[in-house]
């Protein structure tokens, strides 16, 4: 073995040291697991043999335009995890305080708006709803815009209505439905309003979460000006 290469147990102790002072003095237990492999298995095979409840995970960044991207490792955690995945951008200062969810009115979003109630519950939860009006050749542009927007208020109440078990809760949160790509309205709704995770709902191994108007769900989580949590179709909800 090259001399500059460390022992297994000395990374193990090194790695232990930074974590720690990585939590700057909060006593909060864990574990350490080093193993060789590539880095999604064995964080989703250790997940599974943890019986983990939540992974969270970083964010690379483009360090000459300070641009955030995902990478290969954040996808495949986000697209095969039987749990949310929870993706952090910069360190935590406090609880979150402020969070959106943005809805498409699915199965998989009404999931995400539950988990985020189930694990935030002193949290204020906003739902954000976002279309773009199809032109059609028998309406004119505003009378497109009058109906992409009946179609996605009516959508919002078989939402609730749908999800009888949580309507009553669902009904009680604010909801804006924003005409616009989700992207693009989430930059605009963290200018003007405190906003600290946004929630999305993923449909697993499937694609990546509906396409939402204007936009894909992908873009969005990277487009995001918060952490972001991932609810995945197949997350349980304690």
């Amino acid at each position: 073995m090259p001399s500059w290469r460390q022992e297994p147990n000395l990374k193990l102790a090194v790695a232990d040291r930074q974590l720690r002072q990585d939590l700057g003095g909060l006593d909060v237990p864990f574990d350490l697991v080093m193993e060789e492999g590539a880095p999604a298995d064995v964080i989703l095979r250790t997940a599974g043999d943890r019986g983990a409840d939540l992974i969270v995970t970083g964010v690379a960044r483009h360090e000459p335009f300070g641009r955030l991207i995902f990478g290969s490792t954040v996808d495949q955690l986000i697209r095969n995890a039987r749990v949310p995945v929870l993706v952090v951008k910069s360190r935590a200062r406090e609880p979150y305080r402020d969070i959106v969810v943005a809805t498409d009115f699915s199965p998989e979003s009404a999931k995400a708006v539950r988990m985020a109630m189930a694990l935030f519950p002193h949290a204020g939860i906003t739902l954000l709803h976002c279309y773009e009006p199809r032109l059609h050749p028998m309406a004119n542009a505003a009378d497109a815009a009058d109906m992409a927007l009946s179609f996605a208020e009516n959508g919002y109440k078989e939402f609730v209505e749908g999800n009888s078990e949580a309507a009553a809760d669902f009904a009680r949160l604010p909801i804006f439905i924003e005409r616009g790509s989700m992207d693009s309205v989430l930059q605009a709704y963290a200018a003007d309003k405190p906003l600290d995770l946004v929630v999305f709902g993923s449909q697993g191994k499937n694609a990546l979460v509906r396409t939402l108007v204007g936009s894909t769900a992908e873009a969005s989580m990277v487009t995001a000006p918060t952490d972001v949590l991932v609810v995945t179709s197949a997350s349980r909800i304690s």
